[in-house]
């Protein structure tokens, strides 16, 4: 359900702006803020793309533990590592665009 409702919200946002949109403007300039509104948007969709991807791991990685009797598989600890690095990924991301799009 989460998954379906990120998919929405980029959609939306690529329909109703023409680009992803990220609602945050930094500097009195205008060429600055253009700029920083074009950086903060190519971070702002990473994190999207990020978030959605680590959403289809932990589905891959349910429905392999549910298909499976024991969780304890390596393709089950790839997963989670794939997760792992995306989660340190995202988080420095966060950081510099000071938007979550976990919240």
């Amino acid at each position: 359900m989460i998954l379906l409702y990120h998919i929405i919200l980029l959609i939306s946002n690529i329909a109703a702006h023409g680009i992803l949109f990220c609602p945050t403007i930094a500097g009195p300039d205008p060429v600055e803020v253009s700029f920083n509104l074009v950086v903060k948007n190519i971070l702002y969709t990473i994190q999207i793309l990020i978030f959605l991807s680590m959403q289809v791991f932990a589905l891959f990685l349910l429905l392999s533990i549910r298909k499976d009797e024991t969780p304890f598989k390596l393709k089950n600890v790839k997963l989670l590592k794939s997760m792992a690095i995306m989660l340190m990924v995202l988080e420095p991301l966060q950081v510099i665009t000071k938007k979550s799009p976990l919240l």
